[in-house]
């Protein structure tokens, strides 16, 4: 079951600044051994998620700190100080740590409490409803391709990825009525996200 919240003594404080959840998820078909490497980053207070299939994990610093810092910038935050959460496995420790150094000033690292290096909720919950959509989204695909099945190394996987977060932000509306696009610009997208099919 998922892990109860963790309640900090300066919580009113830590929520007054900005934090950004991080994490890899990792995808495999049925009878498949090759599961693909995805960098999901999550942003607490509007809940947009930006998602990207790595090499592997840990692979490439330099292209996952870039990616990262995509998503940390189309969030807003590109000044001023900014709470970055993620476990404390060695890969995620590195990537924080490369995002930090690529970012200006104020950075505050967050780890998650002693014994529960897992224990990241925002981004957990993140990851959990992204998967969801990227198995609607590829089994729709698979449907119109009459059952023909998509190994998880196909090249249209990696852009379904960044399809379905994309979708997620824009249309994924929280108990508030907003979508995660309304609470970063205060509108609703304009743009018209269709079901992914080839021709």
């Amino acid at each position: 079951s998922d892990n109860p919240a963790h309640r900090s003594k300066h919580a009113a404080e830590e929520m007054a600044i900005p934090e950004i959840g991080m994490d890899y998820a990792f995808v495999r078909r049925d009878n498949e051994e090759e599961a693909i490497t995805i960098l999901v980053v999550k942003d607490r207070e509007s809940r947009a998620l930006q998602a990207t299939v790595m090499r592997m994990k840990g692979a490439s610093l330099e292209e996952a700190g870039e990616k990262a810092m995509e998503a940390v910038a189309s969030f807003g935050h590109t000044a001023g100080k900014l709470m970055l959460k993620c476990d404390n496995e060695p890969a995620m420790n590195d990537l924080r740590q490369e995002v930090i150094r690529r970012l200006p000033t104020g950075v505050l690292p967050v780890n998650p409490p002693a014994g529960e290096s897992q224990s990241n909720g925002s981004i957990e919950s993140g990851i959990k409803t992204f998967k969801g959509l990227l198995r609607v989204h590829t089994l729709a695909l698979e449907k119109k391709l009459k059952g023909a099945k998509i190994p998880t190394n196909h090249p249209v996987l990696t852009w379904l990825v960044e399809y379905v977060a994309d979708v997620a932000t824009k249309y994924l509306r929280g108990s508030d009525g907003k979508t995660g696009y309304q609470r970063l610009y205060g509108k609703a997208s304009n743009e018209e996200e269709f079901e992914f099919e080839f021709n």
